[in-house]
């Protein structure tokens, strides 16, 4: 019963993905990783180091991190959990991604701005809610003095 269920639930979808238009479908059917690697590409230059904050711990951050790397291949690509410290070789013209689950946005933004600000001079340069996420790149201009 399980099976014709969900059949019968993914039929009930179909009408509204058809009233859709070509781009809304294809960002429905591909989710927001791949808008999130499109607007990446569109905002970052082809040699960019990209690090990566997990939206998450567990098998869903680490879909996302492998699903990113590969979109963005041939990018310098590193995932970060959302606590772990920010490498030392982060440097000048590198972006910080941040896809933070809307749930957690307002906490988990704020401390990553904060993390952020300690760390670096910085300044976003893309920032969007798609579905339930909220997608932030951030470019980093410097390093703060003592640091």
């Amino acid at each position: 019963m399980g099976l014709i269920s969900a059949e019968l639930n993914a039929l009930g979808t179909v009408p509204g993905l058809l009233k859709k238009d070509a781009a809304q479908r294809h960002y429905t059917v591909s989710g927001p990783v791949y808008k999130l690697s499109e607007d990446i590409e569109s905002k970052t230059p082809g040699a960019a180091r990209l690090f990566f904050i997990n939206p998450s711990y567990g098998p869903t951050a680490l879909f996302y991190a492998y699903r990113l790397r590969y979109y963005l291949y041939p990018r310098h690509f590193t995932a970060l959990a959302q606590n772990d410290p920010f490498p030392a070789d982060i440097r000048e013209n590198d972006f910080i991604i941040a896809m933070l689950p809307a749930k957690e946005d307002t906490k988990s933004l704020e401390g990553l701005l904060n993390r952020l600000e300690s760390a670096f001079i910085f300044e976003e340069v893309h920032g969007e809610q798609v579905w339930n996420f909220s997608l932030s790149i951030y470019r980093i201009k410097g390093a703060k003095v003592g640091n």
